[in-house]
């Protein structure tokens, strides 16, 4: 399995790799905070382009007269959920 980045092998080399036999050790705690920040942060950035995409489609959809068109209502009523 190869890491994607420092604290997803920080956590591998603190947990041991699922298929092996015998050597698991226990995840540190400095391991589960880098990998649990990375996830925060991932899910902040997300969210973050998922909030600004919503305005900028309806904006293109409105400016373009697609907002009234079938498809403009299904591009809108996707982007609400």
């Amino acid at each position: 399995m190869h890491a994607i980045c420092g604290a997803h092998s920080a956590l591998q080399d603190n947990v041991g790799m699922l298929g092996e036999s015998g050597d698991h050790r226990p995840i540190t705690g400095r391991a589960l905070l880098a990998y649990l920040a990375l996830r925060i942060a991932a899910t902040a950035a997300y969210v973050s382009m998922a909030v600004t995409a919503f305005p900028g489609l309806a904006r293109i959809l409105t400016d373009s007269g697609l907002q009234k068109t079938g498809l403009g209502r299904i591009a809108l009523a996707c982007g609400c959920e």
